[in-house]
């Protein structure tokens, strides 16, 4: 498939509506969709939407995985919530650290919000801390304190005026 052909070879209510599946396969025959973007697997869910692992390819083949946090469809048609998505996704677009995930692309797809963020392969760290027992404490150490770096350049962004903006953070992983 490139980039020329039909956008989705599944109704939009199906990629977007609630009968929308968990987890599509590789060998699932259809290509669900969300804008430029092919969702391969749902990665998870939250409160405002669900976030899954992407694949956007060009027209002379190039391809590159992202995460797409696409906003549940309720909350999209919803004003308020919408607009706490995109000063979301507006704020998070001016952080640039390495400990913290990209913002690539915004966008809206049949009503629905949805944010594109660079793809950060491995486990989170809840799946981290649960694998094992024996984790040596200097590894521990050295993901807090990158995980605490990405914090601070949260908590220190400035606006254009060079004002601190006070960020709080409510969801590290």
């Amino acid at each position: 498939m490139n980039r020329m052909d039909p956008p989705a070879r599944v109704p939009a209510a199906t990629l977007l509506g609630s009968r929308e599946p968990a987890t599509p396969t590789p060998s699932t025959n259809r290509i669900l969709r969300i804008g430029e973007y092919d969702l391969l697997y749902r990665l998870g869910t939250g409160g405002m939407g669900n976030v899954y692992l992407a694949r956007r390819r060009n027209e002379s083949g190039l391809q590159r995985l992202f995460a797409v946090k696409a906003m549940h469809a309720v909350l999209s048609a919803d004003s308020e919530f919408a607009n706490m998505f995109l000063d979301e996704a507006h704020i998070a677009s001016r952080l640039h650290h390495i400990n913290v995930v990209g913002i690539v692309d915004l966008g809206r797809f049949a009503g629905r919000l949805y944010l594109v963020m660079d793809y950060v392969e491995g486990p989170t760290l809840a799946q981290l801390l649960g694998t094992s027992t024996d984790r040596p404490p200097a590894l521990i150490c050295s993901i807090l304190i990158d995980m605490l770096h990405g914090l601070q350049a949260a908590h220190s962004l400035t606006n254009e005026s060079g004002e601190r903006l006070e960020l709080v953070h409510r969801d590290v992983s």
